[in-house]
C-alpha cells in the first residue's frame, strides 16, 4: 500500500489482492469460498477480508484486476477494481471497486451498472478474525444477482471501538438494593462514538 492504513485500529503495509472479490488482509489467499460475515463457526483458519463481493469469481480474456493511487498525502486514496469478471460457470461481466483512505479507517464500495449472471452467493463487507465484522448489505450470506447494487456506493466505517478501562462501584452492594456504579470508557476506534 502507499500509505498505512488502519484496519481494526492496527496500520496495514500490505494487502493481497484475490481474483475472488477481496483484500486479503491476514495472508490466507485464495479462497474462493465465501464465508458469512461476521464469521462465528471458528472451524477454519482466521480470515480477514475487505469483500466487495467475495464469490467464485473467474477472469477472461477482457477481465482487468488492477488499483490506482489518487491524491497526495495526507488525502490519499487507493481503488481496487475488479473489471468486467464473471461468475463461475457464467459469462455475463460485471465490474466493481473498493477504495481504501488514508485519513481514516473509511473503504468506499463501489458497484458498476451491470448484475453477475449466474446463481452468484456472495459476501459483503467487512471481516477481521472472523468474529468481527460487518455485512455491507443484509443479504450475506446469499447475496445473489438481484442484491448486486447496481451503479451504487456504499460508505464502510468501522463501528467505534469503546474500551472499558475502569469500572468503579460503591464498596458494599447488598442484594435486590441499587447500587452506584461508574465506567471509565474510552474510544479507541477511527469512528466517533454516539
Amino acid at each position: 500500500l502507499p500509505f498505512p492504513f488502519r484496519f481494526y485500529g492496527e496500520p496495514l503495509a500490505t494487502v493481497m489482492v484475490s481474483m475472488h472479490g477481496y483484500l486479503d488482509i491476514a495472508g490466507i489467499g485464495g479462497d474462493w469460498y465465501n464465508l458469512p460475515i461476521p464469521y462465528e463457526d471458528g472451524s477454519i483458519d482466521a480470515h480477514s477480508v475487505i469483500a466487495p463481493w467475495w464469490d467464485q469469481l473467474d477472469v477472461t480474456a477482457t477481465s482487468k484486476i488492477h488499483y490506482q493511487v489518487f491524491g497526495v498525502a495526507p488525502e490519499r486514496s487507493i481503488t481496487f477494481e475488479w473489471r468486467d469478471v464473471v461468475t463461475y460457470k457464467d459469462t455475463a461481466a460485471f465490474s466493481f471497486q473498493v477504495t481504501l483512505y488514508e485519513r481514516n479507517e473509511q473503504m468506499t464500495f463501489a458497484y458498476g451498472p451491470d448484475r453477475p449472471g449466474g446463481n452468484p452467493s456472495s459476501s459483503i463487507g467487512v471481516l477481521h478474525l472472523d468474529t468481527e465484522g460487518a455485512p455491507a448489505l443484509r443479504c450475506n450470506l446469499v447475496c445473489m444477482s438481484g442484491s448486486f447494487p447496481s451503479g451504487e456506493a456504499i460508505d464502510v466505517v468501522p463501528s467505534a471501538d469503546l474500551v472499558v478501562s475502569r469500572i468503579e462501584t460503591d464498596a458494599l452492594a447488598y442484594g435486590a438494593l441499587p447500587f452506584r456504579m461508574r465506567a471509565l470508557v474510552s474510544n479507541k476506534g477511527a469512528s466517533p462514538a454516539s
